[in-house]
């Protein structure tokens, strides 16, 4: 339940920067490292360790990426020192907040570029609920492949579907042979892959080679998070990515359930791969299992797509009886697990619809009542609609269940206090 839980608030950082804000690093630094005459990766350090590429110049400087929300001073203050110039373009490689939520800090004038499906997602979609207005969203989109001409350097920036996500790309500067991977490529260690937002695991190794394949032997992969590498150390990383698959799979074929997997340690030669504190082998085994489920069940998804289809089209009380119907007769055709509700519950606040969220919670407490996380969802929930009664009763029985919650411990102790 403590993973859960853990999960849960990795995710909402990556996706709702204002969410949770205890987790960001009291003092955000930077480290700047050249990578050529006129090309700089700026490691930005706050919540985690991210990579903003800087390529300066007589136009100006672009960046690939826009680290955290409160990384921007000092990412400004590095840029400053290596370029007297202003910052013109910036590029997403996808929809994370470790990798957009600058964007916002920056002047409207500057031109931000992304996928189509990034923007989208930027902007708060999330199944069938549409994305909603907000600061930061990329101005210029595109498909499938696009070029930018920028201090006498070309860009070129390429899309690859339902890997980390739905919208990543990687940039490419062909004349400094160095690649912006994003999160294509998580250095030295298991990758964390956004199935709620059409990641995969199996195409994901799938275009690691894809990209090796594409590029010169000599070239540096630079990415999201890590330092930098070549191409013999990134095929590698993949080779290990895909045997751990090729373990969790075989052990499915046995019939085997994560749970069991995890009982049994079946990735224990990795131990040392926990490089990331959102991506534990035990999470990147659930991730594994869960991708390749979805692989070899034709039209599963996610319960989050059909309950927000009816909420959108009908409303909270068709939501809920498409639910309990679901859930009754088709328990094998989408994926129940807690998690899913949660993060639909949590989209709903984003976007003030307070009622349907608690309803959402509601379902999520019936069906895992003996879990902590759903209770101190739930509370959130109350706490956002003023009912603080009702939030000390659901923050209470969530310490009840696992004293160990702190989030719990900080608001009941706030809503006391006041």
């Amino acid at each position: 339940m403590k993973n859960i839980l853990f999960v849960l608030c990795i995710i909402l950082i990556l996706i709702t920067p204002e969410v949770r804000p205890q987790h960001e690093a009291a003092e955000p630094a930077t480290e700047v490292t050249r990578l050529n005459d006129n090309l700089f990766r700026i490691t930005c350090i706050g919540a985690f360790r991210i990579n903003v590429t800087a390529l300066t110049g007589n136009e100006g400087i672009l960046l690939v990426e826009s680290g955290l929300r409160n990384t921007t001073e000092v990412l400004k203050e590095s840029l400053a020192k290596i370029s007297d110039g202003e910052v013109k373009y910036i590029i997403n490689t996808h929809m994370h907040a470790d990798h957009t939520g600058g964007n916002r800090n920056f002047p409207d004038d500057i031109i931000i570029v992304a996928h189509d499906k990034a923007r989208l997602r930027i902007g708060g979609q999330f199944y069938h609920l549409p994305p909603y207005l907000t600061e930061g969203l990329p101005e210029i989109t595109f498909s499938d492949t696009m070029t930018i001409y920028f201090n006498d350097q070309t860009l070129k920036l390429i899309y690859f579907p339902d890997n980390h996500t739905d919208g990543d790309i990687i940039v490419y500067l062909p004349d400094y042979k160095t690649i912006c991977m994003g999160d294509l490529f998580f250095a030295e260690g298991f990758p964390y892959i956004d199935i709620t937002s059409g990641g995969n695991v199996v195409n994901y190794t799938r275009t690691i080679d894809r990209i090796a394949a594409m590029m010169p032997d000599d070239a540096i992969y630079i990415p999201g998070h890590g330092g930098n590498f070549t191409k013999n150390e990134l095929l590698q990383y993949n080779d290990t990515l895909k045997e751990s698959i090729r373990v969790i799979r075989s052990e499915m074929a046995r019939g085997r359930t994560a749970e069991q997997m995890i009982v049994d340690s079946v990735l224990s030669r990795w131990s040392d791969w926990n490089k990331y504190p959102f991506v534990s082998n035990d999470q990147w085994l659930q991730t594994v299992y869960e991708s390749l489920h979805r692989d070899a069940t034709p039209g599963y998804t996610s319960i989050c797509d059909p309950v927000s289809r009816a909420l959108v089209e009908k409303g909270i009380d068709e939501a809920v009886r498409v639910y309990r119907y679901l859930s009754r007769n088709y328990p094998g055709r989408y994926d129940f697990e807690e998690n899913q509700l949660n993060i639909l519950g949590y989209q709903l606040l984003r976007r003030g619809m307070i009622d349907e969220a608690i309803a959402v919670f509601e379902l999520n407490i019936e069906a895992y009542p003996e879990s902590a996380n759903v209770y101190d969802s739930m509370g959130e929930a109350f706490l956002a609609k003023g009912d603080t009664t009702r939030a000390i009763e659901n923050y209470e029985k969530s310490l009840e269940l696992n004293p160990e919650n702190e989030n719990a411990v900080q608001l009941l102790e706030q809503i006391q206090g006041e």
